[in-house]
């Protein structure tokens, strides 16, 4: 589930296409997200995303449809049939599982979680580094709301600060623990900061 305190792929791909200052990026966005990444072996995907994230991204990518895989049983519009509604990749889909005067709605479930089953395939583990995070994902989303001078300030002050001892480090491998001890050793920062670099680390420590 998405807080104020995480981020998911969407989020991610619109601040990417928004920063690149490509016109017809930001208008495939609009019309089809998904098809920003739906081929990862050319353009658009490979303009956004860098060559040394593209595969653990699409790791992220392929956790993320899954949470989209949920789903839900409900009737037809002429109440006839059983339909199992889903989203994949930003697209809104359904399955016919059967009429309803042949099976339950307990049955149509069932149907329809192992059809779910099939679609989301073999959990993947998410390998991004912190690092890779910044760069990818927190730098062009947030610079957006910072003002030039302040970009360089916080760019450079993270990178000194987390990235020159953090930055290797793969996102889920950090704990809360480990997090609150490396905040406390950087108390004689700012208020400012310490409540930026707290943002980097609770999303840190929801990375599935």
């Amino acid at each position: 589930m998405r807080t104020a305190n995480s981020f998911d792929l969407f989020e991610a791909t619109t601040a990417l296409a928004c920063t690149s200052g490509k016109v017809r990026l930001v208008v495939q966005l609009k019309r089809e997200i998904g098809k920003l990444w739906e081929d990862a072996s050319k353009a658009p995907y490979k303009e956004l995303f860098k060559p040394d994230v593209r595969d653990a991204l699409n790791a992220r990518k392929q956790c993320m449809r899954k949470r989209y895989q949920q789903g839900s049983v409900t009737k037809s519009s002429d109440g006839r049939y059983w339909i199992g509604k889903y989203r994949e990749d930003g697209r809104h889909k359904t399955k016919l599982l059967g009429k309803i005067r042949e099976i339950t709605k307990s049955e149509a479930q069932e149907k329809f979680a192992e059809f779910l089953k099939l679609l989301n395939g073999p959990e993947i583990s998410p390998d991004l580094t912190l690092k890779s995070f910044l760069e990818v994902v927190y730098f062009p989303f947030y610079q957006r709301k910072w003002k030039k001078s302040t970009a360089m300030t916080n760019r450079d002050r993270i990178q000194r600060e987390i990235v020159a001892s953090l930055g290797q480090r793969e996102m889920r491998t950090f704990t809360r623990d480990e997090l609150q001890t490396f905040l406390d050793s950087k108390s004689s920062l700012s208020f400012s900061t310490g409540r930026s670099f707290a943002g980097i680390f609770g999303k840190c420590s929801k990375w599935p």
